[in-house]
């Protein structure tokens, strides 16, 4: 198998395919809905749909950092970060179509740096709950609206791209660190069960 057919298959096995498509649908929607505002209950006044988007992104593209298929954590064994630091940076990659409609729709590129940061909330979040990553990105999405961020992010100047890459880069390092402790619980499982034949569960978070 070619080396492009690996990356393929690895990137669907990580639902990377998935998210891109999810996050050209949320550049789409971000762009369609320029104009448009909400009422949430939970809020005091309307919202601009746009400036939900860095908390959306970070909420809907989280899902390829939950492992489904844990083996794959085998094929790195000498180097357990490898692959999920890979993984954390194709998220990134995969996330820039919603920082740049932000940027094309008039934003500053600090502003549209939310999202990097709020991705990386998400990496923290499901480095620790796995699959239940998106609860506490509503909490993080409630705290958004009542910070008015319709008359901060769109004008935010520079400074604002420090918080939002610290939060991507503490997200992300830890994301990376428990993967790869994760690895390790994978690979001393599987030498145990070389060395006696017993089964030894360690791939379960």
């Amino acid at each position: 198998m070619s080396r492009v057919a690996r990356a393929w298959a690895v990137a669907r096995a990580w639902s990377l395919d998935g998210a891109l498509v999810v996050s050209l649908g949320l550049a789409l929607a971000a762009l369609v809905t320029s104009d448009a505002y909400v009422e949430l209950p939970f809020l005091r006044n309307r919202l601009a749909v746009l400036h939900l988007m860095p908390v959306l992104a970070g909420m809907a593209l989280g899902f390829p950092l939950v492992d489904r298929m844990p083996e794959l954590a085998l094929l790195a064994p000498r180097s357990p970060m490898r692959l999920p630091a890979l993984r954390m940076g194709c998220l990134v990659l995969v996330s820039l179509p919603v920082s740049a409609a932000l940027v094309a729709l008039g934003w500053s590129v600090g502003g549209a740096s939310t999202v990097l940061g709020f991705v990386g909330i998400a990496a923290a979040s499901a480095a620790l709950l796995r699959l239940w990553y998106w609860t506490p990105m509503f909490g993080v999405l409630v705290a958004w609206g009542y910070a008015s961020p319709d008359r901060l992010s769109g004008v935010a100047g520079p400074e604002w791209r420090t918080p939002a890459l610290l939060a991507l880069a503490v997200g992300g390092s830890l994301y990376v660190a428990v993967e790869a402790w994760r690895v390790r619980r994978v690979v001393r499982g599987v030498g145990a069960e070389s060395e006696d034949g017993r089964a030894v569960d360690t791939i379960r978070p």
